[in-house]
């Protein structure tokens, strides 16, 4: 009996342990009528705008509604209730590790009639001590990245030092051992290997990724492995993969580097003899999308 009960334990955890892990965010908030007062009960539906999901749940006794482990990306949040009028806000950004708290005020009046609201492009969270920063999937395909590494953008966040090549870059003073890289949640850090030195076991291509974010401050204890930079150890990296999605697309993209010397054959792969203080002049090809 004692082992099952162990096992359960054991199962529980590691449940826990992934949930905590994913590359998800969280939009909470409160539904309240023109006083101010909570309306429990209401319907509050959350749907994906590029896969048309839809999650719907209703408000608890004080109003409110929480919904974790939401795809980063954009939001529709529609409010309802009979006797009040629908509540439609549009255009809610959710980015990697970011929760969104939104106030809801539903209207006296006819459910058929609606309220429609378009957010502001950048959202803040009053309920999460979090710093992160998140570079779009625009940046990942448009920035120019040596060798084609991803991981190479944490650079472009405030506090990174790039280090060695920026895939295990010093984040806010922290020691880059400590940090942790994940991909869509999983860990991707190579177990100690008693060298002391941060291995990235998995690099994807630049063109497979959506997002990149970066956690700068102290981690909550729900991350694990790292006791957060402002706690002299390490940051969090999590890159999101791209997914499919209700509209078709397709892209074509040429890569390659030639050398720009005298006498130059076959790429950089043979160079004629040159004096040792001259350097070949590299150029990247990249185009398409």
């Amino acid at each position: 009996m004692k082992r099952c009960l162990a096992l359960v334990s054991a199962v529980l955890v590691l449940a826990t342990y992934g949930f905590a892990q994913n590359a998800t965010g969280t939009i909470d908030g409160k539904v309240a009528d023109p006083s101010g007062a909570a309306i429990p009960g209401a319907s509050v539906t959350i749907e994906n705008v590029a896969t048309n999901v839809k999650l719907t749940a209703p408000t608890n006794g004080e109003g409110r509604f929480y919904q974790r482990y939401l795809a980063p990306g954009t939001y529709t949040v529609t409010a309802e209730k009979a006797g009040f009028t629908k509540y439609v806000q549009s255009n809610v950004q959710l980015d990697i590790e970011q929760t969104i708290t939104l106030a809801i005020p539903l209207q006296v009046g006819n459910v058929a009639t609606s309220v429609e609201v378009t957010a502001n492009s950048a959202q803040l969270s009053t309920e999460s001590s979090t710093v992160a920063t998140t570079v779009s999937q625009k940046a990942v395909l448009d920035l120019p990245l040596q060798g084609r590494n991803p991981y190479s953008l944490v650079t472009l966040v405030p506090g990174v030092n790039a280090g060695n090549g920026g895939s295990t870059p010093w984040i806010s003073g922290g020691r880059n051992d400590y940090n942790d890289v994940t991909i869509d949640g999983t860990s991707v850090i190579v177990p100690e290997n008693n060298v002391s030195h941060l291995q990235i076991g998995y690099q994807p291509i630049e063109d497979s990724v959506s997002e990149v974010s970066v956690v700068t401050n102290s981690l909550a204890p729900e991350y694990g492995r790292t006791g957060g930079a402002g706690t002299a150890r390490g940051a969090r990296t999590t890159l999101r993969l791209r997914v499919g999605n209700r509209k078709g697309h397709s892209a074509v993209l040429r890569h390659g580097r030639v050398c720009r010397v005298r006498g130059c054959r076959r790429g950089c792969g043979e160079r004629p003899a040159r004096a040792a203080s001259e350097s070949p002049a590299l150029a990247q090809i990249r185009d398409g999308g």
